[in-house]
């Protein structure tokens, strides 16, 4: 189906949002972005892995082609920052180290040594760029800073540096994923088990920061098993709050000027809650 519905219009292949989505400017349907493009990505190169068929990884080298097309802003000798779509320059962390950590990897796949040098050029740029404190601005430097530095963006900023650190094994990545995880553990959960929104706001306790927290954590056992505890803390306080007994999961508890106290919104998003959901509970299973 992914290979069906492919974008090649900008280069290489990508996929995109199957509807019209604001940003600074109007992004049309199914324009390819470097977070789409990157999660379609894991899924080839997992299969790539697991069959070692040689035509997955010939389409995770397409989808590099496409990523390495994206606008970048090239920041001093040796930093970078790529771009979300190929319709405007933006500066965002998580984006950028999602397509860094991919073309990284691929590129070490295929002894692709422009795409390795690429990503290592954007990782510089946002680990140059990590805050006294450890975490990370949502956007990167020119643009102004947004000052929100939220659960599941951080779980994703975490990731990424802690697969780039096993990729390349410097020691400068390996800092700084150790500050933010640092940091992440000491604001991120109230009694180590209810993921909050912001380090000084506990609400809205949505399901995808209760998702990508789970997932974020078991990943990161390998290096940091304390995490684990942290981990299925979470799980067990998401199964009894915002599990319906159907099966699937809440949306979250969510704040509303017009209501005194947060409430439950039982709404079931596919994307945010099941299927993150699903990927959470599979990496804790997978490191438990």
């Amino acid at each position: 189906w992914l290979l069906e519905n492919k974008v090649t219009k900008y280069g290489g292949v990508g996929w995109g949002y199957p509807f019209d989505w604001q940003s600074k400017e109007l992004v049309p349907k199914f324009t390819p972005n470097g977070i789409v493009a990157t999660a379609a990505g894991d899924a080839f190169w997992s299969w790539y892995k697991s069959t070692k068929e040689k035509k997955y990884l010939k389409v995770c080298e397409d989808i590099c082609k496409f990523l390495v097309s994206l606008p970048i802003d090239r920041i001093g000798k040796n930093q970078m920052c790529f771009s979300y779509t190929p319709v405007f320059i933006n500066h965002v962390h998580n984006l950028n180290l999602f397509v860094a950590e991919f073309l990284i990897k691929i590129g070490k796949e295929t002894g692709n040594d422009n795409w390795i040098s690429l990503g290592t050029n954007a990782v510089n740029y946002t680990v140059s760029n990590q805050l006294d404190n450890g975490a990370f601005d949502y956007n990167g430097p020119p643009e102004e800073s947004r000052n929100f530095s939220d659960n599941y963006h951080t779980g994703f900023v975490l990731r990424m540096l802690h697969s780039i650190w096993e990729l390349t094994e410097n020691q400068i990545v390996f800092k700084s994923l150790e500050t933010c995880y640092e940091h992440y553990i000491n604001n991120f959960f109230e009694e180590e088990k209810i993921p909050k929104l912001l380090p000084d706001r506990k609400y809205r306790i949505d399901i995808h920061s209760c998702a990508e927290s789970i997932n974020c954590l078991s990943q990161l056992s390998r290096t940091f098993p304390e995490g684990l505890k942290i981990a299925e803390n979470v799980t067990k306080w998401t199964i009894d709050n915002l599990q319906s007994p159907k099966g699937y999961f809440y949306y979250g508890f969510i704040e509303s000027r017009f209501i005194r106290k947060p409430f439950l919104s039982k709404i079931p998003y596919i994307r945010w809650g099941q299927a993150w959901m699903l990927k959470g509970l599979t990496n804790l299973l997978l490191n438990a």
